[in-house]
C-alpha cells in the first residue's frame, strides 16, 4: 500500500512514518527521490485535505518528478484537487512559495517535522 493510500485510510501518521523510513534509505546523492519524497508529502497531504500544503509541496517538487506516470498522475491528481478547493489565486501563490522553497524545508514540511 502507497503512504497516500494509507494517508487516504486515514492513516496520516502512519503514513508520514513511512515516507520518512523511505527518505532515510535514500542515497544523500538522489535529487530525484528525494524529490518524490515531497511530492509523496503532497500526496498524503492532499489525501488528508490539507490543501494549502498540498499545492505548496507540489511546486517544491520540482519537475523531475513528473517523469514517471504514476508520478505524474499524482501530481495532477493533487493539483485539480487543490485547485478546486483552493481557488486559482490562491494555488498561484503557494505555487509562488513552494517554487522558492529550499528542498531540505520541503522535505522537513514533506515529513511533518516544521511549520511553512
Amino acid at each position: 500500500m502507497t503512504v497516500i493510500a494509507l494517508a487516504a485510510a486515514g492513516e496520516v501518521g502512519h503514513a508520514r512514518r513511512q515516507l520518512r523510513a523511505s527518505f532515510q534509505d535514500l542515497p544523500t546523492d538522489a535529487p530525484l527521490g528525494i524529490e518524490m519524497v515531497v511530492l509523496f508529502g503532497a500526496g498524503i497531504a492532499g489525501a488528508a485535505q490539507d490543501w494549502d500544503l498540498t499545492a505548496r509541496l507540489l511546486a517544491a517538487s520540482r519537475e523531475g518528478t513528473r517523469r514517471s506516470s504514476f508520478a505524474y498522475m499524482v501530481y495532477l491528481t493533487f493539483r485539480d484537487r487543490a485547485r478546486a478547493a483552493l481557488g486559482p489565486a490562491r494555488v498561484r501563490t503557494l505555487r509562488d512559495e513552494g517554487r522558492r522553497m529550499p528542498l531540505e524545508d520541503a522535505v522537513k514540511l514533506a515529513l511533518g517535522d516544521t511549520a511553512p
